[in-house]
């Protein structure tokens, strides 16, 4: 009963995603003034994951990038910490425009498997302060792969000199409490 429930209610989620986004879309009137967020390169469509075989970064970061030297800097230590097995070689960072944008990058640090993500999905422009949401996730559902992850996230934003502070939300996912099937 309970998987039959849980089945339906991502059914619906799945056919209606406009209706959880309208209650976000309300909860960021409330935030301030939203700011384009647009992930480094395209990825598949919703839900966006992390590049969780494309770091080597033990460690939780949340840093904002302005110039050019510090963002070819985080990319090559993406894939050059010590014992780091990246998957395939890492191509050249992307160009980015400093003058009208700026880098977010959200690491979780090193996770045990695949269940495991970081997202940087919204911004808001306040007064004073441009407020970053970062989502960490972490699933225990089964599929998942027994191998060492460092989830990242890199977003492109607009540039701004104003102070920047993160917002964390963190969710989990534990489809154990479903009970047997």
């Amino acid at each position: 009963m309970k998987l039959l429930v849980f089945s339906l209610l991502v059914l619906l989620s799945l056919l209606f995603p406009d209706y959880s986004r309208a209650r976000i879309t309300q909860e960021a009137d409330n935030r301030g003034t939203p700011v384009a967020v647009t992930p480094l390169v395209p990825r598949r469509p919703e839900p966006r994951w992390s590049y969780s075989d494309f770091s080597c970064i033990s460690d939780s970061i949340r840093e904002v990038i302005r110039d050019d030297e510090t963002w070819k800097r985080m990319w090559q230590k993406m894939s050059t910490a010590p014992g780091c097995a990246v998957v395939g070689q890492l191509p050249p960072a992307p160009e980015i425009d400093f003058t009208r944008e700026m880098l977010i990058v959200a690491t979780l640090g090193e996770r045990p498997t695949t269940g495991y993500g970081i997202t940087v999905d919204k911004a808001y422009e306040l007064t004073d302060k441009l407020e970053i949401t970062v989502r960490s996730i972490s699933s225990k559902c089964g599929g998942q792969a027994q191998v060492v992850t460092h989830p990242v996230d890199v977003v492109r934003v607009p540039r701004t000199n104003r102070a920047v502070v993160f917002r964390e939300i963190n969710v989990s996912i534990d489809c154990t409490r479903l009970g047997p099937m």
